[in-house]
This record gives structure tokens, C-alpha cells and sequence, in this order.
């Protein structure tokens, strides 16, 4: 499997590249290393992935630049997109850029590949969403907006689509007590595996393997 994961320099996206690369799978990473609100920062070292990319996806030409060089007429094409990269402190447009634009238009320019090659993409949400804290109302804005484009894809049924809610200790959840890995190894799960039961569903992830699928209200006219 080829998969490309945007924030994948630190967290559960890194945790993910990591365990993809040990089961001999190609990974491709895009990571600027910046902090929550935007700013510089490192990337964590790993000698078990190739230097990420650095390509600002908070622009669409960031993006643009990323899928020419990812989806180049020489290199096959990816069988899965995994959309890491978030922020929770940036200014309001920044944060919409990030964490909502900036999945949409990969997802949208790498889906002729993912069609041809019945690939899947894993989203990842937030909890926030349904307790809509006024402090990061952005973010959950961001967050609430993507996961109906995710279950917009996976009503085409033209590739398989995930959704994910994890609780996991990183730099956004950091009062939490599951690792990153514990994390990641569920979400690879779903890469590979693909269950059907649970794609386009809301999946919380508490840990330990567990997926909880969280029932949607619908708004009704």
C-alpha cells in the first residue's frame, strides 16, 4: 500500500507512518512541524520514515504542490490519504485552511487515484464536535464541517471512507492516558482491513483496540 498522511511528523499520524513502514508498506509524510497555533516547531526524528514533506497545506497552493509531487505521471498512484494535520490556537482563518479546506482539496484532487485504485481515506475528527466548547468554537466549526464531507464521500461508495474520533495523549488531548500507538494500531487496522460496518460512521477510538460508533442526529425541515 502507498499512503500519504499529512501530519504525520508527530503524534498518531507519525505512530501510523511508523507501523505502516514495519509492515512494508510505502509511506509519504507532509509535516511543517508547527505548534498548535501555527508556529514554528521539530519534527520528531524517526529513522524509520524518509524526511517528510513541508508543504503549507494552510494555502492552496501548499496543497497544490503536495498532490503534483505525490501524484506525479512517473510515481504509482496512493491507495489510501490519511488527514492528520490540525490546529486548535491559529487565527479563525488559518484554523479552516488547516483542519477543513485544506482535506477537502486533497481529497478531492487525489480521488481519480484513489478510484482506480479502490483505496480509502481515514479522517480524523474530534469529540468537540458534539460538546462545542465557545473556547475552541474554530476549530469545532472546522472539525464539524469535515466530518460532513467525509459522509458526503462515503455516500458515493467510490472509495472507503473513515471517520475518527480518537482519544489519544498528543498536543491536542493532552490531559488524556492513551497513547498515540495504542491509537494508531486501530486506525491502521482500518487501512487494512477495511470493515464495512464502520465506514462513513462516526468511530470514537477510546483505546485498546476499542471503536465505538457514535449515532448522528439528522436535521430535519
Amino acid at each position: 500500500m502507498r499512503c500519504l498522511i499529512t501530519g504525520g511528523g508527530r503524534g498518531i499520524g507519525r505512530a501510523m507512518a511508523v507501523q505502516l513502514v514495519s509492515q512494508g508498506h510505502e509511506v509519504l509524510v507532509n509535516d511543517t512541524g508547527c505548534g498548535l497555533d501555527g508556529s514554528p516547531g521539530v519534527l520528531e526524528p524517526s529513522g524509520a520514515l524518509p524526511p517528510p514533506f513541508t508543504f503549507d497545506l494552510s494555502t492552496a497552493a501548499g496543497c497544490q504542490q503536495l498532490w503534483v509531487l505525490v501524484d506525479g505521471s512517473d510515481t504509482p498512484p496512493i491507495d489510501a490519504l490519511v488527514h492528520c494535520a490540525a490546529l486548535t490556537q491559529a487565527p479563525l482563518a488559518t484554523q479552516v485552511e488547516v483542519n477543513l479546506l485544506a482535506p477537502l482539496r486533497l481529497t478531492e484532487a487525489f480521488l481519480p487515484a484513489l478510484r482506480a485504485t479502490h483505496g480509502v481515506v481515514l479522517f480524523f475528527s474530534s469529540g468537540v464536535v458534539d460538546d462545542c466548547p465557545y473556547d475552541h468554537r474554530f476549530y469545532t466549526a472546522s472539525k464539524a464541517g469535515l466530518e460532513a464531507y467525509a459522509r458526503c464521500l462515503a455516500a458515493q461508495d467510490e472509495v472507503d471512507t473513515y471517520l475518527v474520533r480518537p482519544s489519544a495523549q498528543t498536543r491536542l488531548n493532552p490531559r488524556a492516558t492513551t497513547t498515540p500507538e495504542d491509537i494508531a494500531q486501530t486506525c491502521v487496522r482500518l487501512l487494512l482491513e477495511r470493515p464495512p460496518a464502520y465506514r462513513g460512521r462516526v468511530l470514537s477510538l477510546p483505546g485498546q483496540g476499542r471503536i465505538v460508533m457514535e449515532e448522528v442526529s439528522s436535521w430535519t425541515s
